[in-house]
């Protein structure tokens, strides 16, 4: 950038005429304000004016004020004596050089002026400007075959302004490494530009370090991207936005739907934020609805974009962007939208209502409206997808015709009652209406929630003529069981209607359900081959069937284990003491099972033993306590660490040992 001059105040001009002022002299510097990179020189010229027919030698110096220490710019005045003719001017050059350390910063220096009888003082601001310059992120870790995008950052720092010329260092074998070479940078401001890095099958693997440049005249800052190259996936998230591109009216609002995966894993919270470029007066601007979503290894989240433009946004070609950072992983999407005028004929695609919440395993519908603006007439077909994918949707109608200033309403079926269950969560509905160029899309959130009921099997355990079910309710509301049915594989059905099942509070599990069949079930109709499903078989698969009091039907699926199989479960458990728990746990095997041996650990690794406990005989179906005994109540038990209690509000894992040597683990919290 080197040295620039600032403006100056206006200054006196001699005059050789007579004056009535006494005889002196002015010393004036322009400018007055000197801007010098580190590592340059600026001047300023000293003029000197004879006021009153003065005449006589000056002499000038000039000292600079700057911290102890630093290295602080040099002054000199050329030439340092100068003589004075009555009513002319006359000059000196007023040097300043600063150092590649000189700290950036506002000094000033002080030019004195002297003659025999008479002393002036002029002063000269000399301003030290910057730019700093950092990568995001500053390191990187990749995959052989893959690439990444990431930005460096060129900010003003003390009033900087100009153009910075960016440059890496040789790149590795195999490695690609692209960046925008310039930027500019207004005073107070920043810029930034992108880094592509990209790693082919070949690359070498480690850690290696990318040296990126930014000069501009004299300056010069480094900044160092750690590379890293493993041959493992490197946990990622994918960015994808959908459409790419669209046609928004001025005054209206476009919406894009944003789609977040987690790659190889990844887990974590990615931040959103949008932009529409060029950015001008009354322009387009850029919303995202969910600044934040998280990710967990194999699952897809949803964002919104909403691109809001008013009526005296100036119509043409914009882009947006989307960026999504975790940590050091960084993406960045483009789009392209297009702002049309609203005065041509056109039309609207809207809602109502907006979005949509539905329970899981539940369907509901939308009603969209269509409804043309500015005297338009003609067909518009529609299109309606969904993301993440699961839900599945039905268009009444996928094309409509409209008259001038006619709305024609077309109902938008939600089915979550599919096959495979559709998970709770977010999705976005994309609605998209087109008649020739003229494309609209509207985005219908939905919120795919925990229904009132939601039953899981957990456990069965099966008697020759009943199993046993161990049944989760993950819903918001009770559930009360009123039928069940229990089918072989090739179809063979008992029913038992009018049946007085548990009750299954929210968020609560209920053991000990009985499902009878055969001579076990005298009220039990039989539908089949007679006498083909009499009992149950070691072996087999069951399918079976629950009916709720609001005639919701859940279907599960339960083998009959062929050999032994020891299973437990822990219903409930109190602590009696410090030193003294109760479990209270249940056999859905199918044996009985005794106890040889338990172990407590608590949260810092110290655990107690008891390696000769004569634990209670648990029958299948059945539900036993069981006490555990440390520290003074445990006289026979080994500790191995530091001694301690149970404490209220810490958590304590719990293994018992079967007398077949199976071990079993509970956590409990006091």
């Amino acid at each position: 950038m080197g040295a620039t001059t600032a403006g100056f105040p206006s200054n006196p001009v001699a005059s050789p005429s007579s004056s009535p002022h006494p005889r002196d002299f002015a010393v004036i510097p322009i400018p007055n304000q000197l801007v010098i990179d580190p590592g340059s020189a600026g001047s300023s010229n000293l003029t000197l004016v004879s006021v009153g027919g003065f005449a006589g030698t000056i002499s000038l110096s000039a000292t600079i004020s700057a911290p102890n220490g630093t290295a602080a710019p040099t002054v000199s005045v050329t030439p340092s004596s100068v003589r004075l003719r009555a009513g002319a001017n006359a000059s000196s050059t007023l040097t300043v050089l600063t150092q590649s350390t000189t700290p950036i910063g506002t000094y000033t220096v002080t030019v004195v002026a002297q003659s025999l009888r008479i002393t002036h003082t002029a002063l000269v601001t000399v301003i030290v400007p910057d730019f700093a310059f950092t990568l995001q992120p500053s390191s990187e870790t990749l995959a052989l075959g893959s690439s990444r995008t990431s930005f460096y950052t060129v900010t003003s720092l003390n009033g900087f302004t100009g153009t910075v010329t960016i440059s890496a260092s040789n790149p590795l074998p195999n490695v690609g490494v692209g960046f925008m070479s310039q930027v500019t940078v207004a005073s107070g401001g920043n810029a930034s530009g992108q880094i592509f890095v990209n790693v082919g099958s070949n690359a070498p693997l480690g850690t290696f370090q990318i040296v990126f440049t930014a000069t501009s005249g004299s300056i010069t800052h480094m900044a160092t991207l750690t590379l890293t190259i493993t041959s493992a996936p490197v946990p990622d998230f994918a960015l994808t936005t959908s459409p790419v591109s669209l046609t928004i009216p001025d005054g209206s609002t476009g919406f894009v739907n944003i789609t977040l995966s987690s790659v190889a894993g990844f887990t974590g919270n990615v931040t959103l934020t949008g932009s529409v470029i060029p950015t001008v007066s009354g322009g387009p601007v850029a919303v995202i609805t969910r600044t934040s979503v998280f990710l967990s290894p194999n699952v897809t989240g949803t964002s919104l974009l909403e691109i809001v433009t008013n009526s005296a946004t100036t119509t043409g070609f914009y882009n947006y962007t989307v960026t999504g950072m975790s940590g050091s992983v960084f993406h960045q999407v483009f789009g392209s939208l297009t702002v049309t005028s609203s005065t041509t004929g056109d039309f609207t695609v809207s809602a109502n209502p907006s979005s949509l919440t539905i329970p899981q395993g539940s369907q509901d519908r939308d009603f969209l409206n269509i409804t043309s603006t500015s005297g338009f007439s003609g067909t518009v077909n529609l299109a309606a997808s969904v993301a993440p994918t699961g839900p599945f949707l039905v268009l009444a109608n996928n094309q409509v015709t409209l008259a001038p200033g006619g709305t024609t309403q077309v109902v938008l079926a939600v089915f979550l009652n599919t096959t495979v269950p559709v998970p709770v969560g977010r999705y976005n509905i994309t609605v998209t209406g087109s008649s020739g160029s003229l494309v609209h899309h509207i985005i219908v959130p939905l919120t795919v929630t925990v229904p009132l009921e939601n039953l899981f099997l957990v456990g069965a355990s099966f008697q020759p003529t009943n199993v046993t079910l161990q049944v989760q309710n993950t819903g918001s509301t009770s559930a009360s069981l009123v039928a069940y049915s229990v089918q072989d594989k090739a179809g063979d059905t008992w029913e038992r209607t009018g049946w007085s099942g548990p009750t299954i509070g929210p968020n609560s599990t209920a053991s000990g359900i009985l499902l009878t069949i055969g001579v076990s079930c005298p009220t039990c109709s039989y539908i089949g081959t007679p006498g083909a499903f009499s009992q149950f078989i070691p072996g087999n698969v069951y399918t079976i069937f629950l009916t709720s009091a609001r005639n919701i039907l859940y279907k599960f699926t339960a083998t009959f284990p062929s050999g032994t199989r020891e299973a437990l479960a822990l219903e409930s458990f109190t602590f009696t003491s410090g030193t003294n728990l109760t479990l209270f746990i249940r056999n859905f095997g199918n044996v009985s099972v005794s106890f040889t041996a338990y172990y407590v650990k608590d949260s810092s690794g110290n655990q107690y033993a008891l390696t000769t406990w004569a634990g209670p005989t648990i029958n299948p179906n059945d539900t036993a306590p069981a006490v555990i005994l440390i520290g003074s109540g445990c006289p026979a038990c080994s500790i191995v660490g530091t001694a301690f209690t149970f404490t209220p509000g810490f958590s304590y894992t719990i293994i018992i040992v079967t007398a077949r040597n199976n071990q079993f683990s509970f956590t409990v919290t006091r």
